[in-house]
């Protein structure tokens, strides 16, 4: 049973364990205070019959008694309950084993307490009101206090015992009563990130309802927002596009028709206007995946598809004698989307080309459920390669040209295709490996 110090379970039981303990020391204050007022109205209605039964008493048979002071004591609250009897002129007649006065009191009339050596007693003083003797009979306070101490502790203690009872009462209840809330928390929990829904449930309390409503209109408001922020990229990557494609058509028209100077100008500026190109693309690209919540895969042999992202990217290496070759067999069926792996290999090869220097190397590689794209640049550093997987992301002294989507890309395909995306070094400290796991059941076996 894992507390947690914020969890209304554990609120709702400390605080009806609190209230519980309050209540229950109230209530024995209480029970005390009411106890302790009976037995001393009992207690004091028999000192009241003890003074009378030894004030019918003939006193001279009660001087003639022999008083035994030594005597064995039979009982502990025997040296706590006596009395004595005194003559007409206040002399000491006789006495209970415990003798407590030896004078008689002033005002001998009625109750009083009084503290003698340090100890609280209850005394009843009567004088016979015709021979003038004076009976008192006496009580520790002890014995009251005692005595309302154990009948508070006899109605109390049956409580206490049962407080852990109790308390796992509360809790296997109050974790029926929170059973609707965590449901509901395993209902967000289990939603997709794309799963912008209201939230629909039977059970939900009334208390909770107010959150609910207030959390469906938050969920309605995020969905539009990013709804129209994917409307926005997609409708701008196509408007963007095609005034940039006219624009390119007329500079390489003007670059043909030109001199030296004009030409290198132009160069340049069909050179930015690529840039905005291949930013758009990359725009729509990530439009359209996001667009997709899943994906149906279908049973592809991925080494053409490889060769021809090989064959695409050969004129670029060939420029800058970079040897571009893939170490796959030719044949290897996987689970895939084809289209998507196109542009997941497109991005993986302009990055891996674009940084990797001239004459150097760029492999990519297959097995059974792997895939890999090696090259020997200057490579990721560990605590730059999450970072660089997101949008518009760009790693430090980087000088190439770029939009920093490729690597987004690449990872948003890999989530859709449940793999998994690694970036690690292909030699130490040196080029970069970029690793793809398919899940197990991407593996086709051939018939």
């Amino acid at each position: 049973m894992k507390l947690q110090a914020r969890s209304l379970r554990v609120r709702l039981l400390s605080i009806s364990l609190q209230v519980l303990a309050a209540g229950t020391l109230l209530t024995g204050i209480l029970f005390f205070i009411n106890a302790h007022h009976e037995i001393d109205e009992l207690f004091d209605a028999q000192l009241v019959q003890m003074a009378d039964m030894l004030a019918d008493i003939e006193p001279g048979s009660l001087a003639r008694h022999e008083q035994d002071d030594a005597r064995q004591s039979y009982h502990e609250y025997e040296r706590k309950i006596g009395f004595a009897l005194f003559n007409r002129d206040g002399k000491l007649i006789h006495h209970s084993s415990t003798l407590l006065l030896e004078t008689l009191p002033d005002d001998c009339n009625g109750f009083r307490n009084m503290r003698i050596d340090g100890r609280s007693w209850r005394m009843f003083c009567h004088r016979h009101p015709t021979r003038g003797e004076a009976i008192v009979a006496w009580q520790s306070h002890h014995i009251r206090n005692e005595l309302a101490g154990q009948i508070v502790g006899a109605i109390l203690l049956p409580v206490l015992i049962g407080l852990p009872f109790l308390a796992l009462l509360i809790w296997w209840s109050s974790g029926r009563v929170l059973q609707p809330l965590t449901q509901l928390s395993r209902q967000i929990a289990q939603r997709t990130p794309k799963d912008l829904s209201p939230i629909t449930s039977r059970d939900i309390p009334a208390e909770i309802e107010p959150i609910v409503a207030t959390l469906n209109q938050l969920l309605h408001r995020v969905d539009e927002a990013l709804g129209n922020e994917r409307r926005f990229t997609a409708d701008a990557a196509h408007e963007l596009r095609t005034p940039l494609a006219a624009l390119r058509i007329q500079l390489e028209v003007a670059q043909a028709q030109q001199g030296t100077t004009s030409v290198a100008a132009l160069g340049k500026a069909l050179h930015a206007v690529d840039r905005a190109i291949s930013l758009v693309d990359a725009l729509l690209q990530l439009a359209r995946l996001d667009d997709m919540d899943t994906i149906e895969l279908q049973a592809t042999d991925v080494a053409p598809i490889i060769d021809a992202a090989v064959a695409e990217h050969g004129q670029q290496a060939l420029h800058r004698r970079i040897q571009l070759q893939s170490n796959c067999p030719s044949q290897h069926t996987l689970a895939v989307r084809p289209e998507l792996l196109r542009i997941l290999l497109r991005n993986l090869l302009d990055n891996a080309l674009k940084y990797t220097p001239d004459g150097g190397k760029v492999c990519i590689s297959c097995n059974a459920n792997e895939l890999a794209v090696i090259d020997n640049g200057p490579g990721i550093e560990p605590e730059q390669r999450r970072l660089l997987q997101q949008r518009f992301a760009r790693g430090r002294d980087v000088t190439v040209a770029g939009h920093g989507l490729g690597l987004s890309i690449v990872a948003r395909i890999c989530e859709l295709h449940k793999a998994q995306l690694e970036l690690n070094w292909a030699e130490p400290q040196h080029g970069l490996k970029v690793r793809i796991v398919f899940p197990r059941t991407a593996i086709v076996r051939p018939d």
